[in-house]
């Protein structure tokens, strides 16, 4: 990973579990072990950690299947607010709709992937914290 692609608070995977950032620099982060220990750690031996459906849903989506000629195609949704909806797509890639023309607006070439890049996102799209747990 890259020390670009993280904000203080963004979980990530260290050989200790998952760890919230507390502090970055340019060549790595410092995280919480426990309550007063921090410890540094450089990127390259840091790991994005994957969504997973229950991780999903702990950060309050919900899951949509919808039936289409014969096959099951599975979204994730969160409404961001009162107009605008994250539609999450079971291969990660995502779009935005908005909630009052009901039109969708895709991400090309983008997927969202990681707990860190929907943390990022969400934050970018509300200027608020995504509450999470892991």
């Amino acid at each position: 990973m890259k020390a670009n692609e993280l904000r203080i608070g963004n979980w990530v995977q260290t050989t200790e579990g998952y760890k919230r950032v507390a502090e970055l620099d340019k060549y790595g982060i410092a995280y919480h072990m426990t309550f007063d220990a921090v410890k540094l750690a450089l990127c390259k031996y840091l790991k994005p950690i994957p969504l997973t459906e229950e991780i999903l849903l702990k950060c309050g989506f919900e899951k949509i299947e919808e039936e289409f000629d014969g096959h099951t195609d599975l979204h994730y949704i969160l409404k961001v607010d009162s107009f605008c909806t994250l539609v999450l797509c079971d291969d990660f890639s995502f779009s935005f709709q908005d909630e009052k023309l009901k039109e969708q607006i895709c991400v090309k070439n983008d997927t969202l992937n990681s707990v860190h890049r929907l943390q990022n996102l969400y934050f970018v799209l509300t200027g608020e914290e995504l509450e999470i747990e892991l």
